[in-house]
């Protein structure tokens, strides 16, 4: 299962700091990731641990899903 940012929050900074809370990314990479979206923002996970990165992503106000990617989806989002 894969987190997928859809679309960011109107104010990007709120989503640019649960990114990098949830991942550990740099400043510079997480601001790369909500510039260039549709993008993914983990991959490899659980069901559960996808649909709560979503779930928190969507409480900034940005348009998250939890997704099985293959690997010809894979090439159309954006990764770090």
């Amino acid at each position: 299962w894969s987190t997928v940012l859809f679309y960011p929050a109107e104010r990007k900074l709120h989503t640019i700091k649960v990114i990098r809370m949830l991942t550990g990314l740099s400043l510079k990479e997480a601001k790369s990731l909500t510039d260039n979206v549709p993008s993914v923002i983990r991959t490899g996970l659980g069901c559960t641990e996808a649909f709560r990165m979503a779930r928190e992503l969507e409480e900034t106000g940005a348009s998250a899903g939890a997704k099985r990617l293959t690997n010809r989806e894979m090439q159309y989002y954006y990764t770090v």
